[in-house]
């Protein structure tokens, strides 16, 4: 991602990157998808489960955690099976 890289590189420049921040970064940004997703579809929100932001994030978070998307997520269902 080029501004992800923009970024790691501004910050590289002012302070020695700690080892793993690859790592530490991907998990960051899954915690933050899940947390987004959550606040979506609970109170008050309440969105379905089809509404275009919803599916947009369980995609993304696919990819984060290098999913092929085969298989059925319930984002209403943490834990459900696939």
């Amino acid at each position: 991602m080029p501004l992800l890289d923009d970024l790691l590189a501004g910050y590289g420049e002012v302070a020695a990157l700690p080892a793993g921040h690859e790592e530490l970064i991907g998990r960051s940004a899954i915690l933050l998808g899940l947390r987004q997703l959550a606040r979506w579809l609970g109170p008050p929100r309440r969105l379905d489960r089809g509404h275009p932001m919803v599916t947009g994030r369980v995609a993304r978070l696919r990819r984060l955690l290098g999913s092929s998307g085969t298989g059925r997520i319930d984002p209403a269902r943490p834990g459900s099976p696939r």
